[in-house]
């Protein structure tokens, strides 16, 4: 019984993404939540299966039940954050919450099969993370003053990348974390949030070709920096959003070998 379930849960699991998959990008064409509903609430029924059969084949195969009780609290945990969000943010784009939900239970099944006791620590930083996600549109919304302060996040992001190019410690081969009165700081994990409000901050009020130059210009800044930092790497594996993008392909225009 045990080898039907755990080979029946890899199919169906594989299916259901199929069809999470597509169902998100038929959502797309429509612009207003309304006209969704039915499409996410099956989407929450995939995710919420999708995770039941992983978590009861990581059950069986171990014999230990306390999979199925870190299920529960993880089922609980985005279930509330669906809800919360609908009832706190009404507008709030649906597709993109399920779609954060959906990443985050695979990650959570992921790691609960390499380590269980680092999933659960995991799991409380997940819920503090999304508690401060209810909470900070919020305030961003009502403290003005944040959008302008375009300069304050591209030279804070500048500085704390430029102070790992020179204080960093090398992990793997690469610079990606300095140490501050035994306390490890990887000021790249920051750097990605301060660059999005960087960029949102300098072109929302005017996308004109003058801040498009400007908002380029700094993210060469930023990109010229992170290839500094990763060209310590032994095997040069990007960590970061954009460099995964970007200095692969630096690389071979440069025709730089490392």
């Amino acid at each position: 019984m045990q080898y039907y379930i755990v080979e029946f849960s890899k199919y169906a699991i594989a299916l259901l993404m199929g069809i999470y998959t597509l169902e998100a990008f038929l959502a797309l064409g429509k612009k207003r939540n309304d006209e969704n509903k039915s499409v996410y609430v099956r989407q929450d029924v995939y995710m919420f299966i999708i995770q039941f059969l992983a978590y009861l084949s990581m059950c069986m195969q171990t014999g230990q039940i306390e999979y199925l009780f870190f299920y529960a609290f993880l089922q609980i945990a985005l279930f509330s954050t669906i809800v919360l969000y609908q009832m706190i943010y009404p507008k709030s784009n649906r597709l993109l919450v399920n779609n954060m939900c959906l990443l985050l239970s695979v990650g959570f099944i992921m790691l609960t099969r390499l380590d269980y006791d680092k999933a659960i620590k995991q799991f409380f930083i997940v819920v503090v993370a999304l508690v401060a996600a209810l909470v900070i549109p919020f305030f961003i919304h009502k403290l003005k003053f944040i959008k302008h302060l375009k300069w304050l996040y591209g030279i804070v992001g500048i500085a704390a990348l430029g102070v790992v190019l020179v204080l960093g410690q090398v992990t793997h081969g690469s610079k990606i974390s300095y140490t501050i009165a035994g306390i490890t700081l990887q000021p790249s994990e920051f750097v990605k949030i301060i660059f999005v409000f960087f960029i949102a901050s300098l072109l929302y009020k005017s996308a004109d070709l003058k801040n498009v130059i400007v908002s380029a210009i700094l993210a060469a800044v930023h990109v010229l920096i992170f290839y500094r930092i990763f060209i310590y790497a032994f095997d040069c594996q990007p960590q970061l959003f954009v460099s995964d993008c970007r200095i692969p392909l630096w690389r071979r225009c440069c025709g730089c070998r490392i």
